[in-house]
């Protein structure tokens, strides 16, 4: 066969062969267990609180659109374990699942601890009255000395920096928070911000680049005359690292062989899910003048 021939003949093979389809698609459904009904806690309290809210939901599974069902018609008590005070908190009658009491601040002792209890209905369907609990130790309040807010053209980016006195020996666990004119701008999972004070155990933090608000999309998030707060909140370790455990399991993960996602562990007793913790909030508060922090 001729070269130039043999050439023509190979080209269209070439071609025909990119022409065929080289995948398909395939709807494969998954026949997934689904795991026992629990109890869930979202019980997070601090010293800035008008009221201590308990809110109690059952788990629902993985792919389901429906929203998780209130748990109703618990008894949900905290105590501070050295004094016995015991607060009961009632459900909202029109929110249900919601377990509310007026703020108790002589019950958030720097240092000691506090118990959360919840006996409630048949979680179980047993027949049974479950009871669950979880202790919370409460933080020591670290006070904000200052705080600036600047924007960064490079990274569009608006920058909150803190000064502080970080305490000496003391592990100190921190959240961090910006609010404007009093509605929380950093509410998202993915927006919540912790650290540890390994870097700067002992030392003054001064004008630290502690949070970040993407401005790529707005950059008149703050307006002249806008209260801009940033928030140095105190926490527990435990509460540390259930956080990090939120971001770990909301984030991508790229390496090939990494685990499947799993329900963060929290500090409930009895298998249930979500967290008990207790904060103690710092705040300085700004006036936006966009003449300053524009620059």
């Amino acid at each position: 066969m001729p070269y130039r021939l043999f050439h023509i003949i190979r080209s269209a093979l070439f071609i025909l062969f990119l022409a065929v389809p080289t995948q398909c698609t395939e709807i494969i459904e998954l026949d997934l267990k689904t795991d026992t009904e629990r109890l869930v806690v979202d019980a997070v309290i601090s010293n800035q609180d008008r009221y201590f809210v308990v809110k109690l939901s059952r788990s629902v599974p993985y792919f389901s659109t429906e929203a998780a069902p209130p748990v109703n018609h618990a008894q949900v008590k905290m105590i501070n374990e050295r004094t016995n005070q015991i607060i009961v908190l009632q459900e909202d009658s029109l929110l249900t699942g919601h377990y509310y009491a007026e703020a108790s601040p002589e019950l958030l002792v720097p240092g000691e601890t506090l118990k959360l209890l919840i006996n409630q209905p048949d979680l179980k369907r047993e027949g049974n009255l479950e009871s669950y609990w979880a202790t919370a130790t409460v933080p020591e309040m670290v006070p904000l000395d200052s705080a600036q807010i600047r924007y960064n053209a490079t990274r569009e980016t608006w920058q909150m920096l803190a000064f502080f006195q970080d305490p000496p020996e003391v592990e100190n666990f921190y959240q961090i928070k910006v609010v404007q004119n009093n509605y929380t701008v950093t509410r998202r999972p993915d927006e919540i911000r912790i650290s540890s004070d390994q870097l700067f155990n002992g030392n003054y933090v001064n004008g630290v680049w502690v949070h970040s608000i993407d401005a790529s999309n707005n950059k008149s998030q703050f307006e002249d005359g806008d209260k801009v707060a940033l928030q140095l909140i105190s926490i527990s370790e435990s509460f540390y690292h259930f956080i990090f455990a939120i971001h770990q399991e909301i984030n991508t993960s790229a390496p090939l062989f990494t685990g499947p996602a799993a329900n963060v562990p929290g500090n409930i007793s009895g298998q249930a899910l979500g967290i008990f913790a207790v904060t103690a909030i710092s705040e300085y508060e700004i006036i936006f003048d966009s003449e300053i922090h524009n620059q």
